[in-house]
């Protein structure tokens, strides 16, 4: 389900020159490559979350020395990561973010570079996106049980032996520096969304409770406490809406679409991405409750270029 470009394989062999040991190339999305009767809001929604990852994420880890987030297709591992790992061990729904924990955990040096490219299949109904994305977040949150306690231990004890501790410099040097960060950036990255939209919708909730309840007690709703609840709503919208076109802007070359499909996506990404909040809560549930996603691997669907 993925097409790799013509030049990849060589420009994949130039990042060795980086002494990085993983290598993350460019996702594009396969539709892209055929007719619009191939490509969907959902489509063009999920070519976003690359662009976020990537464009808006590992190209800043990259430069600072931190590991990359690899997650999708397109990843190169060296030969004595390999080694060191034993062969291929990782079995969980989403063994690439494995592999991102284990480079935190062993120090092991990544790169995202964005000129070795794969065009990956998206699945173009709603419904097999949401599919492959639940599948996607349960995965997180199955390595994130399994790991966070270690990636917490490595992150402080670093932090004191680098920046506390009584140990000679040249110890403290020993620190990967980056690989630090990586730690404090795969615990905490997500906690200020966390807050800031946890915060806001229980905000517009309560404001929305209130004026249903004055409803109940004095035969009219609290139309102040209802403006105060769309406000806040209105506020969420348009945050997503900015983060959107930002990514639409720093990488426009990549959505070769016509304008309309980019509207769409501008005003519909938002939503897609509220549906995310859902597979968080769903995958920790079923988690907490000792249930796997699925007992065998569900296909998502797929382009058909015969018809």
């Amino acid at each position: 389900d993925n097409v790799l470009d013509a030049n990849f394989v060589m420009e994949m062999n130039n990042t060795l020159m980086s002494g990085r040991q993983i290598i993350l190339g460019k996702r594009r999305v396969k539709n892209y490559l055929y007719s619009r009767r191939y490509r969907s809001w959902s489509v063009n929604c999920s070519a976003l979350t690359y662009t976020f990852l990537d464009k808006m994420g590992n190209a800043f880890r990259s430069s600072h020395g931190m590991s990359c987030t690899l997650c999708g297709t397109g990843i190169m591992v060296r030969h004595d990561v390999l080694e060191e790992m034993g062969g291929w061990p990782y079995r969980t729904m989403t063994e690439d973010l494995e592999l991102t924990i284990n480079a935190l955990l062993n120090e092991w040096t990544s790169f995202f570079y964005e000129y070795a490219v794969t065009y990956t299949e998206e699945g173009i109904s709603h419904k097999s996106a949401n599919a492959r994305r639940f599948r996607w977040v349960f995965g997180y949150a199955q390595i994130s049980m399994k790991y966070r306690k270690m990636i917490a231990d490595k992150f402080y004890s670093g932090l004191i032996k680098k920046n506390f501790s009584n140990e000679p410099e040249e110890v403290k040097k020993s620190v990967p520096a980056g690989n630090l960060w990586g730690c404090f950036d795969y615990l905490y990255a997500f906690f200020p969304l966390f807050i800031y939209f946890g915060v806001s919708v229980i905000c517009a909730l309560i404001f929305l409770w209130s004026s249903i309840m004055h409803y109940f007690v004095n035969g009219y709703a609290d139309y102040q406490c209802l403006r105060y609840a769309f406000a806040i709503i209105g506020i969420i919208y348009a945050v997503l809406v900015i983060y959107t076109g930002i990514g639409l802007y720093e990488d426009r070359e990549s959505f070769t679409i016509d304008l309309d499909e980019k509207i769409a996506m501008l005003f519909g990404n938002p939503f897609f991405v509220t549906e995310y909040a859902g597979f968080f809560v769903k995958s920790y549930i079923l988690l907490i409750l000792g249930k796997s996603q699925n007992k065998n691997w569900v296909q998502v669907e797929r382009m058909d270029l015969n018809k």
